[in-house]
């Protein structure tokens, strides 16, 4: 895929603020999109299209309390494919947002992570425009050092139980847990 893009935007920051934000008009040449196979309903083919977007791209960081930081992005973007009547199984509005407690000199994190993102329109085999379901995804994350190189970390993720397809047939990974062993370089 070839992209040009043309933005403008502002950034910048006042005591424990920190934002950015840009608007901008991207073209692009052989972007894939993806469409069901119709000999196989489980596989898919990729679309080449050329066209352009509009886009809206906003983050800030913002220190909420001593040790407490809340991190957001959201992105929005307006699709014109020349031969395509959608972007399919493409985005075109994603959020994350991040709460995060770092104690003890840096020593444990406690986060809570949310993530959207707009159901993304697809093609049934028969030819029908349809929607998945959007991405609602809230996890819980938290970590502990023991030393300045070896911790533990345990997450608990998609709280919410959304079980949405990224793509058609393949739903995500509904409630679950891990837990392990961190190592960083000093």
């Amino acid at each position: 895929m070839v992209s040009r893009r043309l933005y403008g935007g502002v950034k910048g920051n006042s005591g424990t603020l920190v934002f950015a934000l840009t608007g901008g008009y991207t073209s692009f040449e052989g972007m894939a999109f993806y469409l069901q196979d119709e000999d196989n309903e489980e596989q898919f083919l990729p679309v080449y299209d050329d066209g352009s977007y509009l886009g809206i791209e906003g983050s800030i960081k913002f220190e909420l309390l001593k040790f407490v930081v809340l991190r957001a992005q959201l992105s929005q973007r307006f699709y014109m494919p020349d031969h395509e009547a959608k972007p399919w199984h493409v985005p075109s509005l994603d959020f994350s947002g991040q709460m995060t407690y770092s104690g003890g000199g840096d020593t444990y994190h406690v986060s809570v992570l949310f993530n959207l993102e707009n159901g993304l329109p697809y093609r049934t085999v028969g030819g029908t425009e349809k929607v998945l379901d959007p991405l609602i995804d809230l996890n819980l994350h938290g970590d502990y050092y023991f030393s300045k190189s070896f911790g533990v970390f345990a997450e608990v993720n998609n709280i919410l139980g959304n079980n949405r397809e990224r793509w058609v047939n393949y739903p995500s990974f509904g409630f679950n847990a891990k837990a392990g062993i961190l190592f960083r370089l000093p």
